[in-house]
């Protein structure tokens, strides 16, 4: 597993400089060759790699040998998956992000792995129970076998929304998620996602949370909500050895 961050690329601000993605304005030949420096970092082949087309959704999509290299190098053909799962060796699997939540998932008693864009949308849509289900479903692993990680995302500091907004992430994901005080509300997604993958059988001991922020962290990490909309992303990348 490989989370980045937006250092040690090639592209100019405001996506200085390891941007991953093209489709907030990037030029694409500068994300490519950002690509292709975090795959020879992370020791990946270029085309063993699988991109989906995120789209803050719940589908789940198990990809294969015929998807390799699939939305490397131009738009993702693979549209609306916001979780990717395989039990392929040499596999792997590039989720974008920039402040919603990445959750790498694998069930140590074989070798299937998953990676999740999740957030608020993806939380109140329950993208990683869907995923969780669909590792049981296709591939019969028990929940008590698979570990979770956490990485870098908005956090409970930082990312205040307006009521109405609240309003709809409590009635869907439990109004303990929403923190009040002075000024707006702000939305806890670090343990909303926890507690959702806990209320799928995954033990407190097999989820690993970062906790880090990356609004807070922006001179590291791509932040939307920091940088507004032209800004990049970074990626969470997870494979089969």
């Amino acid at each position: 597993m490989a989370f980045s961050n937006r250092r040690g690329g090639v592209s100019h601000s405001p996506y200085d400089s390891l941007n991953l993605s093209w489709n907030t304005g990037d030029v694409a030949g500068d994300v490519i060759d950002n690509r292709r420096r975090l795959f020879e970092i992370s020791g990946a082949d270029q085309d063993s790699v699988v991109v989906s087309n995120q789209v803050h959704g719940h589908k789940v999509l198990r990809v294969g040998p015929e998807h390799s290299g699939v939305g490397v190098t131009q738009d993702s053909e693979l549209e609306g998956a916001d979780a990717l799962v395989t039990d392929q060796p040499g596999m792997r699997l590039l989720l974008l992000f920039a402040d919603c939540v990445p959750v790498a998932l694998a069930d140590i008693s074989q070798t299937v792995i998953a990676g999740v864009h999740s957030g608020r949308a993806g939380c109140q849509k329950k993208i990683s129970t869907r995923t969780i289900e669909h590792l049981h479903e296709h591939f019969g692993s028990d929940a008590a076998n698979v570990i979770a990680y956490i990485g870098p995302s908005i956090g409970p500091c930082c990312y205040e929304v307006d009521e109405n907004t609240a309003l709809s992430f409590a009635e869907d994901c439990g109004e303990q998620f929403v923190l009040r005080g002075d000024g707006r509300p702000r939305l806890d997604l670090w343990s909303a996602v926890e507690h959702e993958l806990s209320d799928c059988g995954i033990s407190a001991g097999n989820i690993e949370n970062v906790r880090t922020c990356t609004c807070c962290n922006s001179n590291q990490y791509f932040s939307h909500r920091a940088d507004g909309p032209k800004t990049g992303r970074q990626g969470l990348m997870v494979g089969v050895a």
